[in-house]
């Protein structure tokens, strides 16, 4: 299923994730005021089943808190599976606006769909300025998740034919150009910050080819890809060096976390991605 085809499926589908979302909605809301009397930063994290993979909220407030940051970090996901920005930006389908306009939250990180941004350049920069006025007049920082391409050797045949589409630029790592330029152009746009997770991603591909940053199906992050895109994430919301961290997931090795910390180190608030 592509990003955006979730607003043409039947309507058992969209109960069913609606339903889904209101539950994310629900914990969310009780997550931030039980934890009212606390000096935390609340981050809403919107996106779809990339950003919910192995609970990355979590894993960024434990990256935090190991780090020290202060205030702290709350992060809570709007994240159902299968959907695009246009989905966040659509009321009739979303709570994302709802729960931006309810001022509850300091930090919005925005996830686009693994291939939203060169399918549809001019519509994906429609949706993030949507959401950027959201978040402005809430009075909260908008950091936009750049999302990492799809793995060409992962994929089904019939996947691994969206890099003969003519947006793809041919491969995976035209496609991660394309991408990286479009991000940073709704960032300039709505003067959003940018963790640049896909561009970790490249660089710990290209320098660890052993360490599978994906699941099979060539899309969805491993546990390691996960971690490594909380990496990143923390470092932009907070502006500390995830190297200095411990907390690691149980699956990868401490000298396997440590080399992502270290790339996502790379791709910090001094970055400049060559566009």
């Amino acid at each position: 299923m592509s990003e955006n085809s979730f607003l043409f499926k039947r309507s058992g589908v969209r109960i069913f994730i609606l339903i889904l979302f209101t539950v994310l909605v629900i914990s969310c809301t009780r997550k931030v005021e039980n934890d009212s009397t606390v000096s935390f930063r609340n981050v809403l994290m919107v996106g779809n089943s990339h950003t919910s993979a192995y609970d990355l909220p979590s894993q960024v407030e434990y990256l935090a808190a190991d780090l020290g940051a202060k205030p702290g970090i709350l992060a809570v996901g709007a994240a159902p599976p299968d959907v695009g920005l246009i989905y966040h930006t659509s009321p009739e389908y979303s709570e994302t606006l709802g729960l931006i306009q309810s001022g509850r939250f300091d930090i919005v990180v925005v996830q686009g769909g693994i291939t939203e941004a060169c399918k549809d350049p001019i519509r994906f920069k429609q949706c993030v300025r949507e959401l950027a006025g959201e978040v402005n007049k809430a009075g909260a920082e908008l950091i936009l998740f750049e999302i990492w391409s799809p793995d060409p050797d992962g994929y089904t045949p019939r996947e691994r034919s969206l890099y003969e589409k003519d947006w793809s630029g041919g491969s995976q790592k035209a496609l991660q150009a394309i991408t990286r330029s479009v991000y940073f152009q709704a960032a300039s746009e709505t003067d959003a910050k940018v963790a640049w997770v896909g561009d970790a991603w490249e660089i710990a591909g290209e320098r660890y080819p052993d360490m599978e940053l994906y699941r099979p199906d060539g899309g969805h992050p491993s546990e390691h890809g996960s971690y490594l895109a909380a990496c990143v994430i923390v470092q932009a919301i907070t502006s500390l060096d995830p190297q200095s961290a411990k907390w690691k997931p149980d699956a990868l090795s401490r000298k396997e976390a440590a080399l992502l910390r270290a790339v996502a180190y790379e791709v910090g608030s001094d970055y400049s991605p060559i566009l």
